[in-house]
């Protein structure tokens, strides 16, 4: 089983690693999420609980931006839409698990579609899970998490 190395993003906190373990049913590869803490200290169960939490908030910004969009269309100012954008979103999609790596200091997350998920897709010729569907979703759960908080800080003034 090879595996193929993508490219990363970081946070506050940890740096995230994308990679795709290559299976023999193709559609059936998980994407690997590689997770480190930045300041390159041992990962606790304290982080664990963290990112956990981090992946559960994926999915939100996309279907928050997708409600915006409709919401636009329904007030009827038009925007072009493309249909490849039109698809739901939300960790629900997905099943992970998570593996704490002590002797590389990081956290190994295994993501693959559910069955229910993945049979859809192989419906509509889409089984594999793409690395970028994962690496776009949670690059975008810091945005998600600003304007909740925003939000809350906004309702607390009212």
């Amino acid at each position: 089983m090879a595996m193929t190395k993508e490219e990363h993003f970081e946070t506050e906190k940890y740096r995230f690693y994308f990679r795709r373990l290559r299976t023999p049913v193709l559609e059936r590869s998980p994407v690997i999420v590689d997770i480190s803490s930045i300041e390159r200290r041992e990962v606790t169960d304290k982080d664990k609980h963290e990112l956990e939490e981090f992946f559960g908030d994926m999915g939100k910004w996309e279907s928050f931006v997708e409600v915006g969009k409709s919401l636009l269309q329904d007030l009827g100012i038009p925007l072009e839409i493309k249909e490849k954008e039109r698809r739901e979103f939300g960790v629900e999609k997905y099943k992970k698990d998570f593996e704490i790596i002590k002797r590389d200091e990081s956290i190994m997350v295994t993501i693959n579609l559910t069955d229910e998920e993945s049979s859809r897709r192989v419906t509509r010729a889409r089984g594999m899970l793409p690395v970028e569907e994962i690496r776009e979703q949670l690059k975008n759960v810091p945005k998600w998490r600003t304007l909740k908080k925003t939000l809350c800080e906004l309702k607390e003034k009212l």
